[in-house]
């Protein structure tokens, strides 16, 4: 990863031509879209995290539930068994 952002911070400074830059090509009025890019980027990102967190809360506590209902199951049939086995040994 490091050879990497070495690689682009010397492509950064090297002095490219127009045709390879992005942008708006110098057109003034495309200007004060920048921002507005930037906002409607960062909220679409707050927004998809706070959707990951949401659903991640919502299976963690699925996961919990549902473990400790395995867990309890699970001890039930070791005991079960273990009491068939002791009484059924000859």
């Amino acid at each position: 990863m490091l050879p990497l952002a070495g690689v682009l911070l010397v492509l950064s400074c090297l002095p490219l031509g127009p045709e390879w830059l992005l942008g708006n090509s110098g057109e003034f009025i495309l200007a004060p879209m920048a921002p507005l890019l930037l906002f409607v980027s960062s909220g679409c990102v707050a927004v998809s995290t706070l959707l990951l967190r949401i659903l991640m809360s919502i299976i963690s506590g699925l996961i919990n539930t549902f473990g400790r209902i395995t867990a309890v199951f699970t001890r039930f049939v070791c005991v079960h068994t273990l009491i068939r086995l002791s009484f059924n040994s000859p």
